[in-house]
């Protein structure tokens, strides 16, 4: 009778207005382990009843090309693929094959690149129960219920060091079981529920078969439900977006691949029929008909094709997991927006484009030359989230050598177009751009140091040139919209990012998102050009498979672009000493010598005196931006707000006795947070009354800031200078440690968070009943209540969590 009523519900759902239907719950409606459409079934066995099973217990590991031995099970193709034992981000001479699921490669080409298959092989005379996922589901029932801790660690370690042994044939399993008896899966975690195990044991046995026809069909295609709101079929709004980037003008052609190029990264969420996900790809085949996608390393090689590509929305038909989820929202409003944007209703400043730029050039400020910088500028900080997303999320953060590049906390802020130097000048005074991109001067991957000094002194004369008076803070975007017409707008919250780096994984925020959690060890100003440099490198031109030296050479320029933007920040400041106060803290002065940073603002001109200090400068940026822009006050972290009661209460019945004994622990004044924020990993998230989330997070300390070669971050670990950092809600995608707390174990867990002071501290602490460890069946239970609070927050950005590294070693970082 349940299962009627709740069908007759959905089709009820379906029949109201669109208008009305937006006012139903619309997260309580959505489900993270649903493919094509968060809020639809497919009416399929294995859309329906296994995948779900999978996204709950497998993808926590098995997603992404960074998973153990790439088997990825976020789909049935990435199942079928099969497994690979290739660590893709091995430093390697020669680099390792590219094998991004997203190719959408038939599984006879994954065969011919050496995956192995771990689902039945009927044709090659294989027993179902002699499938390597049936042999690692039967391993992990038979023991994984009799895992104790010290092999749960050891395997959590394996996750860490990406240590995997990947076994092709049921007699290697079987061999690698007799030495490692409780190595079933999932690896190191407890036993999947007996009842989902059997699900999934049976549907192997029975062939292991994958969507059929139209599941497939369901999958690929958009769908409407309840929460659509426009009367448009869902494919009709998807053809309206193709339309603009396939129109016959050339210049929509060019804008396109700018746009492309831009955020090729993103998952695209279409407002008018939210629950379902689209990525930009080139075909060789126009709308209707079906796509024909274009392969390629990067976004701007070469298409492989002489004829016309088509830049299409394909829809993406596998679950999300949230380490790779950048959200790219759009409506049909902004295609009137864009055309307007990138100036297509009028003619262009350098005249009609009578020819496309060709794929000989790999310099960007080259080939798209012809749109006006002034509109390519617009677009970038407007939608600067989704940018700064795609380098976050995408695979440089992958590669811990390269997301070693990055700090643990900073903000970004943005130049105004309109007084920018390099869209006043674009090149600068420059013959041509060839020293913007030192690290790919046409075709090659040695880094060009002497080119990296010859753009910053360009850069600067420029701007002493077009502005005298220097840069100050009206130069500075407070996220205005660029409106034509001059009506008002909305502000955009992109104008203030903050960026979090936890380790292995980073996230991009805005104010509006979360409270900003206290002041950052750094500030990035980013120009334009500069805007373009560290996307190119970060994202567009990162190749994750390629040689240790294309690694290299990106991990340089990444610290080439940070201490350019983190220098213009301090170059916001007239007094010539405490613009180096600044720069000593952020970069130390031996790092200093090795990017060459001088201080470019030597003699220049400045009339800014409303930043005596950087918090005084960044207060007044929260004034002028607003609440539209930087959201509410932070409450917890001593910043802004000092106001705020001290000392941990003798006992806790409350959330605001609860967030008083927080905010005693965290932020730079937070109680003797020098000394037990080191023992802390890196996100723990604490469930308090069976209800309300907190984030505790840990900003790391580090020499330079998070300056040391690739591979040595630990030499340049600064622990006295750790912090705790505490946010309301949800925050980090890779979970570290779960805490189930009662509000009379709440003042108890404060104070012992104070009194760590050794490893053996932690260890005690761990051994709490309110801490779960790895091979607690409570993980689970956990793991899907957090998921459903993200989506709760913002059902749009939520994914699936990484538990790779969750709870994986007790030894501070």
């Amino acid at each position: 009778m349940k299962t009627l009523y709740r069908v007759l519900w959905f089709w009820l759902l379906l029949l109201i207005e669109p208008a009305a239907a937006q006012s139903q719950p619309y997260a309580e409606h959505l489900s993270l382990y649903r493919a094509g459409n968060r809020f639809l079934e497919a009416k399929d066995d294995y859309t329906d009843r296994i995948q779900p099973i999978l996204a709950r217990y497998c993808i926590g590991c098995h997603s992404c090309t960074n998973g153990p031995c790439q088997l990825n099970m976020t789909s049935y193709e990435g199942l079928a693929r099969g497994m690979l034992n290739v660590d893709p981000y091995k430093s390697v001479t020669f680099g390792t094959p590219d094998t991004r699921l997203s190719h959408n490669w038939s599984v006879e080409q994954w065969r011919k690149l050496g995956f192995t298959s771990v689902l039945p092989d009927p044709e090659n005379g294989e027993a179902a129960e002699d499938s390597l996922l049936f042999l690692a589901l039967e391993l992990g029932r038979e023991r994984n219920t009799r895992l104790a801790f010290p092999e749960a660690r050891t395997f959590a370690s394996q996750h860490m060091q990406q240590k995997y042994e990947c076994p092709t044939t049921a007699a290697a399993f079987r061999r690698l079981t007799s030495k490692h008896q409780l190595g079933g899966m999932p690896l190191g975690l407890a036993a999947i529920p007996d009842s989902e195990l059997l699900t999934l044991m049976d549907w192997v046995k029975a062939g292991a078969q994958g969507p059929g026809a139209e599941a497939q069909k369901f999958l690929r295609e958009p769908q409407r439900s309840a929460f659509s709101s426009t009367a448009m079929a869902p494919n009709a709004v998807v053809h309206k977006w193709e339309d603009f980037f396939n129109h016959d003008d050339l210049r929509y052609q060019l804008v396109a691949r700018y746009i492309y190029e831009h955020t090729f990264l993103a998952h695209i969420e279409l407002e008018e029929n939210p629950g379902e996900f689209y990525q930009i790809v080139r075909s060789t085949t126009p709308a209707p008909n079906p796509i024909s996608k274009i392969t390629s390393e990067l976004p701007m090689d070469h298409p492989g094709t002489e004829g016309r590509v088509y830049y299409r929305l394909e829809k993406i038909a596998r679950v999300i997991e949230a380490k790779t989820h950048t959200v790219w929202h759009l409506n049909l409003n902004k295609l009137a927006y864009f055309e307007r944007l990138f100036m297509l209703d009028q003619a262009w400043p350098q005249g009609p484009l009578t020819k496309l730029p060709g794929y000989t050039s790999i310099n960007p400020f080259v080939y798209f030359e012809a749109i006006p910088v002034l509109a390519r500028a617009r677009f970038m900080i407007q939608e600067s989230k989704i940018i700064n997303q795609a380098i976050a999320r995408g695979p440089i953060c992958f590669d811990q050598a390269a997301a070693n590049g990055v700090d643990e906390y900073f903000w970004k802020w943005f130049l105004k177009p309109e007084q920018d130097p390099s869209v006043l000048d674009p090149k600068l005074g420059l013959a041509s751009y060839s020293d913007f991109y030192p690290a790919y001067k046409e075709k090659t991957a040695i880094l060009d140091d002497l080119a990296e000094q010859r753009y910053r002194r360009a850069f600067e004369r420029t701007l002493r040139r077009v502005k005298p008076e220097g840069i100050t803070l009206d130069d500075i975007w407070l996220g205005d919209n660029w409106n034509p017409k001059g009506e008002a707008a909305e502000k955009n919250p992109n104008a203030w990012l903050a960026i979090y780096r936890h380790q292995f994984t980073a996230e991009v925020l805005t104010g509006t998102q979360k409270s900003l959690p206290g002041f950052p060890r750094s500030v990035q100003l980013i120009s334009y050009a500069a805007h373009e440099r560290i996307y190119y490198n970060e994202a567009a031109r990162f190749r994750y498979w390629a040689s240790s030296l294309h690694k290299l050479d990106t991990w340089n320029w990444v610290m080439y672009t940070r201490t350019e933007s983190e220098d213009f920040f301090a170059a916001l400041f007239s007094d010539e000493d405490y613009r180096q106060s600044l720069r000593n803290r952020m970069t130390e002065p031996a790092f200093r010598i090795f990017v060459g940073l001088q201080d470019y603002a030597k003699g220049r001109n400045t009339r800014d005196n409303r930043g005596e200090s950087e918090y005084s400068l960044a207060q007044t940026m929260m004034q002028r931006m607003g609440p539209e822009v930087v959201g509410t006050k932070d409450e917890l972290n001593n910043w802004p707000l000092t106001q705020l009661a001290r000392g941990i209460p003798d006992d806790i019945s409350n959330l605001e006795q609860w967030e008083q004994g927080l905010r005693t622990l965290t932020g730079e004044n937070g109680l003797n947070s020098s000394r037990f924020a080191r023992y802390l990993p890196n996100i723990i998230h604490v469930r308090l009354g069976q209800k309300h989330l907190y984030s505790l997070t840990v900003n790391r300390g580090y020499a330079y800031t998070k300056r040391s070669e690739p591979g040595l971050e630990k030499a340049s670990r600064r622990p006295e200078k750790d912090r705790l950092h505490a946010v309301r809600g949800f925050m980090g995608v890779t979970p570290y440690l779960y805490v189930d707390l009662a509000f009379s174990d709440a003042a108890a867990f404060l104070r012992e968070i104070a009194a760590l002071d050794s490893e053996d501290d932690l260890l005690r602490f761990k051994s709490r009943p309110f801490v779960l460890r790895r091979h607690d069946p409570k993980v689970w239970s956990f793991t899907e209540w957090l998921e459903r609070k993200a989506v709760e927050e913002d059902p749009s950005e939520a994914g699936l969590l990484d538990l790779r590294y969750y709870d994986a070693e007790d030894k501070p970082f």
